[in-house]
């Protein structure tokens, strides 16, 4: 069993915070981190819109982890509800021809995904100082998306 005692390290009364995640201790986002990076994905991509047609390509964006430990799931829920992010855990559907084929003993799968754009560029301004590689550069370029195109919630982007 592994057992970490931190007890030289200490904090001056007058740092403040360098990340927008009041609330969040640099454990629980580095752990955050490390499961998203491991076991997440960043998605950033333009979707048809065929209900409305003058809005021919809209953006969409998440920030999605799977896994097959709920307790997992429900941690990162936890941090997520800290910082107000809105965030679902869907079980994923299997397919029938899965469920005949090799995949008919795996675990259930879990989801949790956030959407919103605003939620997505939150998360996104407190993983992405630690994130490293392609994630991190994803991370950057959805975030530079974000600040090229302001959020208007009553005007779509047009592309």
């Amino acid at each position: 069993m592994l057992v970490a005692i931190v007890t030289n390290i200490r904090y001056n009364s007058n740092m403040k915070r360098t990340t927008p995640s009041e609330g969040l201790t640099h454990f629980e986002i580095g752990w955050l981190v490390g499961i998203i990076d491991g076991e997440g994905s960043l998605a950033h991509y333009y979707s048809v819109r065929n209900h409305n047609p003058s809005l021919k390509r809209s953006p969409s964006y998440g920030v999605y982890i799977t896994n097959t430990d709920m307790d997992i799931m429900n941690e990162v829920k936890k941090i997520y509800n800290k910082i107000n992010l809105f965030g679902n855990i869907n079980l994923r559907s299997v397919s029938k021809k899965q469920r005949e084929g090799s995949f008919a003993y795996t675990k259930p799968c879990y989801e949790l995904v956030v959407r919103r754009r605003l939620d997505v560029e939150k998360l996104l301004k407190i993983i992405t100082p630690f994130l490293h590689g392609k994630k991190k550069e994803k991370a950057q370029a959805m975030l530079d998306f974000f600040s090229l195109n302001p959020f208007n919630s009553k005007k779509q982007i047009r592309v």
